[in-house]
C-alpha cells in the first residue's frame, strides 16, 4: 500500500530511503531493496516509473534500475538532519 506522506518524513529524517513505484510496473526486482532502513512502496501519481527519496535527494527512473537505487541508497542514507 501507499505510505501516508507524515510516515514518508519520519522515515527520511530517521536517514531511511524511500522507493515509490508506478503501481502499474512489475516491481517484484524492488522488493529486495526493503531492509529496516529502505521502505518500499507503490506511490501515487508519480512523475517516473521509480522514485527513490532520502532526505533533500530525489533520484527518478524511467525504469527499474536496482542497481543504481541501491547506490542511491548508500550515499544518502546519511544525509538526514540529526545525523550528523
Amino acid at each position: 500500500k501507499p505510505v501516508p506522506l507524515a510516515l514518508q518524513v519520519r522515515l527520511l529524517e530517521a536517514g531511511g530511503v524511500m522507493v515509490q513505484y508506478d503501481p502499474s510496473i512489475n516491481a517484484a526486482e524492488l522488493l529486495s531493496l526493503a531492509d529496516d532502513q529502505t521502505v518500499v512502496a507503490p506511490g501515487n501519481d508519480l512523475p517516473a516509473a521509480v522514485i527513490a527519496t532520502a532526505w533533500s535527494w530525489k533520484l527518478s527512473c524511467d525504469t527499474i534500475d536496482v542497481e543504481q537505487i541501491e547506490r542511491f541508497a548508500s550515499e544518502r542514507r546519511t544525509a538526514a538532519p540529526g545525523l550528523d
